[in-house]
């Protein structure tokens, strides 16, 4: 099951922030197996490292930008 939830949540972040989706991972992270935590928990780590990438990402290129503006004979 916690496989099936990663690759829904890696085709669709959005899919984390529902109310359903977060009841989900209540019940995962109450339930007795160490195995199954561990695995949503790379699920979510997995995710906000990518989302930090991105964001890094659109931070360099914002970056790149400005410079570029000043420097523009026009």
């Amino acid at each position: 099951m916690v496989l099936c939830i990663g690759f829904l949540f890696r085709a669709q972040p959005s899919l984390m922030t529902l109310e359903s989706s977060t009841r989900i991972m209540d019940k995962i992270f109450q339930s007795d197996s160490d195995e199954t935590k561990g695995r949503m928990l790379k699920i979510l780590h997995d995710f906000l490292t990518s989302e930090a990438s991105k964001h890094a990402e659109m931070e360099k290129e914002k970056g790149a930008i400005l410079p570029n503006l000043f420097n523009s004979p026009y």
